[in-house]
This record gives C-alpha cells, structure tokens and sequence, in this order.
C-alpha cells in the first residue's frame, strides 16, 4: 500500500523524470572527473616545469579537483546503494545511506564550483593589467566568496540537526529543514548568472586589444569557453525540480548527479585550457608556428588591401601615381611584420600595478620574437613607455595563434 502511495504522488508531483540507468551514472561521472583530473595535472606541469609560474588560481583548481573526485565518490557510494532503482525496490536503511551521501554530494558540489570560479577571476588578474577590469575581477571575487559559503554552508546545515537530512521521515514538511526546491532553485540562478559574468568579463578588454582579428578571436574563443558551463547549468536546472519534489527521490535523481558532474568538471576544463598553450608550444610547437605564420600572413593582406584601396581612390585625379602609390605600399607592408602585434606585444611589458611586471605569456610560457620585434639583442627590447625592463628575470609574452 506504501508503495503504491508513492508512485501516485510521484506522478502527481512532476510530470518531467530524472531517471537515468546506474551504468550511465558510473560513466559519465568517472569519465568527465578523470579528464578533469588530467587536465588539471596537465596545468600543474605546464605552470610548475614549463613556464615556472605557478601561481595561486592552481591551487585553487587542485582544491577544485579534489572535490570533484569527491564527488565522484559521492555519487558511486549512491549508485550503490540504489540510486537508479524506485525506492520500493531496497530497504528502508539503504534509502538513508542514499540520502546521507547525496547531502555529501551537494556541499562537494558547491565547494568545487566556487574553487574553480575563484580560480578563473585570479587568472584574469594575472594575465590583465587595466585598472578597470581588476576592480571588476575583485568585486567578482568578493561576491564569489560570500555566495560560496553560503551555498557550502546552506548544504551543510540544510536540516538541524544534519542528521535530519536523511533521517526525517518526511523531508517536504519537516520543520527542522530548508525549503529545499526554494534554496537550490536561488542557488542555481545565481550559478547560472555568475558563470555567464565570469566568462564574458575579458570579452571587453580583449576586444579593446590592437593586434589582428584572427588572434583575437582565437583569444576570445579560449577565454569564452567557459559560455559552455552557462549552457549546462541551464540544463542543470532542469532536473531539480523533479528531485526537489518527489518522494521517488532514488529514481529521479541520476539525472540531476549527472549534469552536476558534467557542470562541475566541465568548468574545470573551461579554466584549465588557457594555461596549455606552453604545452603545446613545447611538445606540438610546428602547429603552433604554423598558424603564427597564418596569422601574419592575414595581417599583412589586410594592410595591402587597404594600402591598395586607398591608392585606387586617387586614380580618378592621377592613375599613373595611384599605381605607383599601391605598389610602394604593397611592398612596404609585405616587408615589415604585423604591426598590430607588435604594438599589443610592446604594451605587455608595461609594469603592472603593485610593482609586479606580467603579461599575458606569464600563463602561458612563451617567449618574445625579437626578430619580429625589430631588436637585434634581447637588450634593446623597450616597453611601451619608452622604459627598458629593470629587475625581470624572465621576458614572457603571449601570442596566442
């Protein structure tokens, strides 16, 4: 009769189901933790060994990976005891080992989702020098920070006591908990919000940049990335309702774990992925030369078609100097390198504030082409203020091709 009592009100409290089968909760869940796992000891390598500029933002996503591995845990420790199946299928005592780790999951859940976006503002202000856009990243962080315990700690003390989360004979009315649809639903947009913030935040700084649009675009490609976990997060959302609200929590909740890791490892990757570059530089570096020279080469047609453009303009008034005009500028600009990049390049050597002389490269491990730059030795290379380097060990810069 119980069990028939539940699946009557599971049917009538939510027509959209969050089942998904136990062998589709072990894969996708060990196979996206295991790629962000390796992406982030891919990014201590690159920082530590490669480029020798480890900073603070790796820590946070190696404390971000640990609490993905945990929730891996989390999430296996319930498939095992029956998430998946209806929960008229195992015994009552299962039922609370379920509810136990799912609380264990939630508060992991929220904890690596903060690390990895705290990691991400840190980046930008290693990699962004304008004043601007670091009062921005700031203001992120500090707003990151308090929505970050609160989630974290919203999780934790859900029921009080704790225990109440996976005790309580009837979690939907039990005065000792949270309105749990209510705090996730709030939670979940905030989510959505500040993922989509922290991925659009350079989008005005770089386009503000004077090096070529190929590059630039490629630079906003890896940077906006991140647009990917705003997308999952919405799908996300989805799935709470059916967990929040029906009494058939153990059917309805595979869904739910599984866009939660997928979200979670996917910002992993999202804030691993501009710190690669020096890898493949080191391993892959014809790829990389290859594409630098496409670049240059599209810079350098740009600048001839409008050298030529504004050559043909004069031909209604002199046609024979018009020609003579595009032929020296064609081959001035064929001779001499993107001059876009060479300003953008100049201007990262410009000191930062606090003393503190970074560039983009700094993440990245690349060193400056002083052939291109004009410089016969690496001494003659000038900031953009007219300053040479004093006190830098290491000249990075960033061409991101």
């Amino acid at each position: 009769m119980a069990e028939m009592d539940i699946e009557a009100i599971a049917a009538q409290r939510s027509t959209i189901s969050g089942h998904a089968s136990q062998t589709s909760l072990y894969v996708v869940t060990v196979i996206f933790t295991a790629v962000a796992c390796l992406a982030i000891l891919a990014r201590v390598f690159a920082r530590t060994v490669v480029a020798k500029q480890a900073g603070t933002d790796d820590g946070f996503i190696f404390i971000s990976g640990i609490f993905s591995v945990a929730f891996c845990i989390t999430t296996y420790k319930q498939t095992e005891y029956g998430m998946g199946k209806h929960a008229w299928e195992f015994p009552q005592h299962d039922k609370a080992v379920i509810a136990m780790w799912f609380w264990a999951s939630v508060w992991t859940y929220y904890a690596a989702l903060g690390f990895t976006k705290l990691s991400i503002l840190l980046q930008y202000l290693r990699i962004f020098p304008q004043i601007n856009f670091r009062r921005l990243c700031f203001a992120m962080i500090g707003f990151i920070v308090l929505w970050s315990l609160w989630t974290v700690v919203s999780a934790l003390v859900m029921c009080v006591p704790i225990h109440a989360f996976w005790t309580a004979e009837d979690f939907f009315n039990d005065p000792r908990c949270l309105p749990r649809l209510e705090v996730w639903y709030a939670n979940a947009a905030i989510n959505i919000v500040t993922d989509c913030m922290t991925a659009l935040l350079p989008v005005g700084v770089i386009n503000s940049l004077d090096m070529p649009r190929r590059q630039k675009n490629l630079l906003l490609g890896v940077f906006g990335i991140g647009l990917i976990t705003c997308f999952i997060s919405i799908l996300r959302l989805v799935y709470i309702y059916p967990m929040a609200v029906n009494p058939d929590q153990t059917w309805h909740s595979p869904l739910l774990c599984i866009w939660s890791a997928v979200e979670m490892n996917v910002a992993i990757l999202c804030s691993c992925a501009p710190t690669l570059r020096c890898l493949v530089q080191r391993f892959w570096p014809k790829f990389l030369d290859s594409l630098a020279s496409s670049g240059r080469r599209s810079a350098r047609d740009d600048s001839a078609a409008t050298a030529v453009g504004s050559a043909s303009s004069l031909s209604k008034t002199s046609s024979d100097k018009s020609v003579d005009v595009a032929r020296v500028e064609a081959a001035r600009v064929e001779e001499q390198p993107a001059v876009g990049m060479l300003s953008f390049r100049r201007s990262l050597f410009k000191p930062f504030s606090g003393g503190a002389v970074l560039s983009l490269a700094t993440c990245y491990g690349g060193k400056p082409d002083l052939e291109e730059m004009g410089a016969q030795k690496k001494d003659d290379v000038e900031l953009g203020n007219g300053i040479k380097p004093e006190g830098i060990t290491k000249t990075t810069e960033l061409e991101m091709h």
